[in-house]
């Protein structure tokens, strides 16, 4: 997305999918104006199971801890300007 600084620090993703989920995140924050790190990852999440199927997990946040399972090919860290 246009505008937007995304670093990808890990992925075990496909290009054309970590690039849904940066724009996912992105559209999130300048076009929707979410401020809330909650409505965030519901929206995130909530656009990723509609195009891939249920079971997509989303963290956000500056400072936090976890532990998440997850196939080989779906799991993304990365940050959006010094947003999240």
């Amino acid at each position: 997305m246009a505008g937007v600084e995304a670093v990808i620090h890990d992925s075990a993703m496909t290009w054309d999918l970590q690039q849904d989920c940066v724009d996912c995140a992105a559209y999130a924050l300048r076009e929707l104006n979410l401020t809330d790190q909650n409505k965030i990852a519901e929206f995130i999440k909530s656009e990723m199971d509609s195009k891939y199927g249920l079971l997509w997990y989303c963290v956000c946040g500056h400072s936090f801890g976890s532990l998440v399972g997850h196939e080989g090919g779906d799991c993304i860290y990365f940050s959006i300007d010094d947003i999240f």
